[in-house]
């Protein structure tokens, strides 16, 4: 769980760099870094957790994957339109910006795991 903490925070630390195959990389260990905390959280909730909280902390688990999503979604309202040209993107770079928002998920879970 932990190298998925960490997996995260290094590929949004790459994401960020100028460039775009660091960009694509940082998506890439992104991925992997998601991949790995959601097929391991459920087991370490299972393993973790008094037997007779583990329902109640199944659905704290899922709850919290929800609202992750929901936060991205109402961020993505804050990036420019489609119809604004590239070059003011390439200008601005706010977007990039928008791209750390996850590492308060994940410096979230590195405090309590």
């Amino acid at each position: 769980m932990l190298f998925s903490v960490y997996l995260s925070l290094a590929a949004m630390g790459i994401m960020v760099i100028d460039g775009m195959w660091f960009f694509i990389l940082g998506r890439f260990l992104y991925g992997a870094s998601g991949s790995i905390f959601f097929a391991a959280g459920g087991r370490y909730v299972e393993e973790c957790s008094p037997p007779k909280y583990v329902s109640i902390f199944f659905v704290c688990y899922s709850c919290g994957i929800s609202f992750s999503r929901a936060v991205v979604l109402v961020g993505l309202t804050f990036i420019p339109n489609e119809q604004a040209s590239q070059d003011v993107l390439r200008e601005t770079q706010t977007w990039r910006w928008f791209i750390l928002l996850p590492a308060i998920f994940s410096v979230y879970c590195f405090i309590i795991t």
